[in-house]
């Protein structure tokens, strides 16, 4: 397949982890799995955000770290 480099240095990773981790044997049987897996990473990788338009803020996902210490007042 005409893949790029990006994916193809991925595909390389993933199947070096299944050989260290199942075997040579195990890792080729399960190339297939691999290869897609591999696009899928190399797509997610390449995508980037333009510049104003990031996600969310995170102050307003993540409460400062003082929020959470705050004694709690009323009920019991």
């Amino acid at each position: 397949m005409g893949r790029n480099p990006e994916t193809e240095a991925i595909l390389r990773r993933l199947l070096e982890a299944a050989s260290e981790t199942w075997g040579g044997v195990q890792a080729e049987e399960m190339r297939s799995a691999f290869e897609t897996a591999a696009e899928a990473i190399g797509v997610v990788e390449a995508f980037t955000l333009p510049r104003m338009e990031e996600p969310a803020h995170l102050p307003t996902i993540f409460p400062p770290e003082s929020w959470r210490r705050a004694p709690k007042t009323g009920g019991t």
